[in-house]
């Protein structure tokens, strides 16, 4: 039985799952390797983590916001019968706008408004002027609230899909 129809059944919550719970093992690991004091801390320029904590909370963000995405682009995928190819036009912007391969700051002006409602970008920028030693608290509100909206949007289409495979009796959503 796959997770979709134990989430709409009602016997799992689609919405939380063990992913995020690797995602933040991964995150803890490597901030064990970056803990002032730690082993990669001696090969570090002096005074690249000034606010350990700053990036503490840029990760959870981070988790919270790659978990949002992944809802909601999960969500878009089981609505359509074409799943792979929208999955697709929406995660290539994401990792070409969001600033993660070219600096935003080199997209032309028609393009800056889309970057600016990838919370990627914003996480991007936060983590780095964190590890520099001040920490941009404005980014990591703009990343926080794209994250809810994200979040808001899957919980929002989750639910319809849950609610019309239960009207229906299928899982057959196309």
């Amino acid at each position: 039985m796959g997770t979709l129809t134990r989430a709409l059944a009602g016997l799992v919550d689609a919405r939380l799952g063990a992913r995020q719970g690797a995602g933040l093992g991964v995150a803890v690991e490597r901030l064990g390797t970056c803990h002032p004091g730690g082993d990669a801390d001696r090969a570090a320029p002096a005074g690249l983590l000034r606010h350990p904590g700053a990036l503490v909370l840029g990760y959870v963000v981070l988790i919270a916001s790659g978990s949002a995405i992944g809802l909601l682009i999960g969500s878009v995928f089981v609505v359509t019968r074409y799943g792979a190819q929208v999955s697709a036009f929406l995660t290539f912007p994401i990792v070409l706008l969001g600033g993660m391969l070219i600096p935003p700051e080199l997209f032309p002006p028609p393009l800056n408004w889309v970057s600016a409602v990838i919370s990627l970008r914003w996480l991007q920028e936060f983590l780095v002027t964190s590890a520099l030693g001040a920490p941009n608290y404005t980014a990591l509100a703009m990343a926080a609230l794209l994250t809810v909206g994200y979040a808001l949007g899957g919980i929002w289409l989750f639910g319809r899909i849950a609610h019309k495979a239960r009207r229906d009796g299928s899982l057959d959503l196309y």
